[in-house]
């Protein structure tokens, strides 16, 4: 399920912001309210539910090596 779509961040309450997540991506990945998800950032942000968290993890680092190498070669 490949897929780009913008989201906003809404604020809930006085000092706490997130995002929504449409339905159809709960649905698909077989998540619930409670369930927990990673965050993590290395200049990007990638969402994944925890049990993809290695896959996540190295989708990040694949894309920081990628970008040193582009950086080296310019």
């Amino acid at each position: 399920m490949a897929f780009k779509q913008m989201r906003k961040i809404v604020r809930y309450g006085k000092s706490s912001n997130g995002i929504v997540l449409p339905r159809e991506w709960l649905d698909y990945y077989n998540l619930a309210k409670g369930n927990e998800l990673v965050i993590l950032g290395n200049q990007v942000l990638v969402i994944a539910p925890k049990h993809l968290e290695e896959n996540a993890r190295r989708l990040i680092e694949t894309s920081h090596t990628e970008r040193l190498s582009r950086n080296e070669t310019e």
